[in-house]
């Protein structure tokens, strides 16, 4: 178990660094004077500058919120991440939960 749990902080770690890298290079390239000093000449995907830009989509209705509220729902319950640590962590509880409990003489299968 102990594995398991250093597996997925080295994962967040990994995921923690490349959001930190990708968020600063965004920044620095935000500016066109430090774009042309690095030779950029052109950003497909510029990034969003928070406060600039609003949403201007539709207004859904109510049967897409339920449809939304649903879905969510859905993906909460039957959702299963599939990298080796989640995967292996699964095995491990699935294993723990198919075993027979006993609490004061009443058998409960879980």
């Amino acid at each position: 178990m102990e594995m398991i749990i250093e597996n997925l902080l080295d994962e967040v770690d990994k995921d923690y660094q490349q959001s930190s890298k990708k968020s600063i290079l965004d920044y620095v390239l935000s500016e066109l004077e430090e774009r042309e000093r690095v030779g950029i000449i052109e950003i497909l995907d510029l990034p969003i500058e928070y406060g600039k830009s609003k949403y201007k989509g539709i207004i859904p209705d109510e049967q897409w919120k339920q449809n939304l509220q649903s879905s969510k729902k859905d993906i909460a319950e039957n959702l299963i991440l599939c990298n080796p640590a989640t995967l292996s962590r699964k095995i491990i509880i699935s294993n723990e939960v198919n075993t027979i409990h006993r609490h004061d003489d009443v058998v409960v299968e879980i």
